[in-house]
């Protein structure tokens, strides 16, 4: 049952992508982006801003 609801939530129909922009997050989503970054750490506000930049890798 609960393979079957997980299964209908990633059906790749249903999911959407969003480029996410400094200026157009709030700062909830930041916070997220900045905990769940597992490969390179986020030092702070001024790092996670750093890698919004469009120059940033």
């Amino acid at each position: 049952m609960v393979g079957q609801a997980l299964a209908a939530w990633f059906t790749p129909g249903l999911l959407e992508c969003q480029r996410l922009s400094w200026e157009g997050c709030s700062g909830a989503l930041l916070d997220k982006v900045a905990a769940f970054e597992a490969v390179h750490p986020i030092l702070g506000w001024a790092d996670l801003r750093r890698r919004f930049d469009p120059h940033d890798r």
